[in-house]
């Protein structure tokens, strides 16, 4: 990781995000390749600051609601040559 101004690899500063907060907006994705489609993508806005795109876990389409309080879930997003690729996911509280 470098600093995209000057390019010194300590020039970040680490920030701890909060691990809940509310739905923004979302879109549930019929085309990706998913075991239980539709795939539902969301932006989540994090308490404290700060808004990160996961997928919405655990969570039927039909019950997803804007502004609904989310928290996050570190899981497995698929897995590619032999690897499990984990990352955050966001569930409803």
């Amino acid at each position: 990781r470098l600093c995209v101004e000057c390019a010194d690899p300590n020039g970040l500063e680490e920030v701890k995000l909060a691990r809940r907060g509310r739905l923004f907006t979302f879109t549930n994705d019929y085309l990706t390749e998913s075991p239980d489609p539709p795939v539902t993508h969301a932006v989540v806005d994090l308490d404290g600051g700060g808004r990160l795109y996961v997928q919405l876990t655990d969570c039927e389409p039909e019950r997803v609601e804007i502004d609904m309080p989310l928290e996050l879930t570190f899981r497995k997003i698929h897995e590619a040559g032999g690897f499990n690729n984990y990352f955050w996911k966001a569930r409803p509280q």
